[in-house]
């Protein structure tokens, strides 16, 4: 379906970005494919005060909670590639039926309907 064609593009747009967003803040761990590592930020013991150490934390907290969420979204993007991939892509985890085509226009990692898009499990 040409749809599909157009959703494919846009989600291997998204994966690419979402890398290199990844790569900005963690790198990719060599022992767990598919998974990353946050960078530490620059931090010099010897030359940092108590308000820069604890700047140094704040910022990972930060890279933490970002890469969290940014692994999170690549992990729907590849998802949803793989449903294109395997034919299945466009139809609702939970009634089996098509997803709306607004719906993936929207959100094209959507696995729901929109009859759906709010349940949990």
């Amino acid at each position: 379906m040409e749809i599909f064609d157009h959703l494919r593009v846009r989600l291997n747009n998204e994966r690419q970005r979402l890398e290199e967003e990844l790569m900005g803040i963690s790198k990719r761990d060599p022992h767990q494919k598919g998974e990353w590592t946050v960078k530490a930020p620059e931090f010099n013991s010897a030359l940092s005060d108590a308000s820069e150490t604890s700047d140094v934390f704040e910022e990972m907290d930060i890279r933490t909670s970002v890469e969290h969420q940014l692994k999170g979204r690549l992990d729907e993007v590849n998802a949803a590639l793989k449903r294109i991939d395997e034919g299945i892509y466009g139809i609702c985890d939970k009634c089996s039926k098509e997803i709306e085509e607004k719906r993936l226009d929207a959100n094209p990692a959507s696995i729901t309907c929109v009859e759906h898009g709010g349940d949990i499990n």
